[in-house]
């Protein structure tokens, strides 16, 4: 599958990423016509888990939720000490 170019910043100045935060992206098929599925991320104040309050979620090209199977939750736990966020380059996703 094919990504659209993007490149998520790991880390805000400030510090945590503020509740109600909401970062989302799609990944496209190799001729980018059609979305493959989109993976989203929402910060809710008022949810206490293992990932600092992050919530994933991804959905295929018609909007039905998937199942990810703690895939997300996998590889954000690495990152605690980054508020649970890291960059990662379309290149990589190919």
């Amino acid at each position: 599958f094919g990504a659209a170019p993007f490149d998520i910043a790991v880390s805000t100045p400030a510090g945590p990423a503020r509740a109600g935060t909401q970062i989302r992206y799609r990944i496209f098929s190799d001729d980018r016509k059609a979305v493959i599925f989109t993976v989203s991320m929402e910060k809710q104040a008022n949810t206490v888990n293992a990932e600092g309050g992050w919530v994933f979620q991804a959905t295929d090209g018609t909007g039905k939720p998937i199942a990810t199977d703690g895939s997300c939750v996998a590889c954000h736990r690495q990152q605690a000490g980054n508020d649970y966020l890291f960059s990662l380059s379309a290149d990589r996703l190919e």
